[in-house]
């Protein structure tokens, strides 16, 4: 096969920037993908003309992903079967409950934000489409990894740091694994101000046919807002959400985390 040398290298730098959590100078980029200066230069330029990157400081000359990728990314996955089988449940579920609905998939060991139905509690400023976060400290992540095989959850604690971003962060592998199968156990994730100060959630995992799973669903909202009571009622309708849009994917098992997962750990 042959490969156009100037495509390749652009598509590494616009992967490299989106898999970074800060925007990067252009000889951070030459460095990372050994790309020679004279030649990421012009590459760099041309996608900050096509939207596809946009300058985050002009003093320094940082790069961050452009909203041309992710205005791009969002239409073709609007069309995707998965958003159109989860879109309405997580409308209904909006409008029931009045809190911020989110929607993820999994990306090189991160949640990758696909869709947000804004609640009444003000969270945007924390929460932008086409944001990661990490899976060790958000429901929506731990949600997938307790739906993971052994194998791939292992993997992911052997290459994942589980950094701390809260007081209430875990941060042990041992205690991350007692908190996906208490998950497991209770039906749904929990971040208890785990990523955010102030900020609860709770999460389930969406599965294909094949039981495999492939993305996360959440409800986010203010600490203030929610006792220990609403939070197991949000978390059975996060499960029964995640439930119906699993099964318009084919999903046949009754639970989310049937008794094959539910044992593991």
């Amino acid at each position: 096969m042959i490969l156009n040398e100037a495509v390749v290298r652009a598509i590494d730098i616009i992967s490299l920037i989106a898999a970074s959590s800060r925007p990067l100078t252009l000889s951070e980029i030459c460095k990372k993908t050994g790309i020679p200066k004279t030649s990421a230069f012009g590459i760099v330029n041309t996608l900050v003309h096509k939207r596809a990157l946009e300058i985050a400081d002009d003093q320094v000359k940082s790069f961050r992903i452009g909203l041309g990728i992710l205005e791009t990314t969002l239409a073709a996955l609007s069309e995707s079967d998965l958003l159109k089988a989860a879109r309405p449940t997580l409308e209904e579920l909006n409008g029931l409950i009045g809190e911020t609905i989110l929607f993820a998939v999994e990306d090189n060991g991160q949640m990758v934000f696909l869709d947000m139905l804004q609640g009444e509690a003000y969270l945007r400023a924390i929460v932008k489409l086409g944001t990661r976060v990490e899976m060790h400290c958000s429901a929506i992540g731990k949600a997938v990894l307790a739906a993971m095989p052994e194998i791939e959850l292992l993997t992911f604690l052997n290459d994942s740091p589980l950094m701390k971003k809260t007081t209430h962060t875990i941060t042990s592998r041992a205690e991350l694994m007692k908190d996906l199968q208490a998950t497991r156990q209770r039906k749904f994730s929990l971040d208890d101000e785990e990523n955010v100060e102030d900020v609860r959630c709770v999460g389930a995992p969406i599965y294909s046919r094949s039981r495999k799973v492939i993305a996360g669903v959440s409800i986010t909202t203010h600490a203030s807002r929610v006792d220990r009571d609403k939070l197991e009622y949000y978390g059975a309708l996060i499960h029964n959400a995640a439930l119906k849009i699993s099964r318009r994917m084919g999903f046949s098992e009754t639970d989310l985390y049937w008794n094959e997962l539910a044992s593991t750990g």
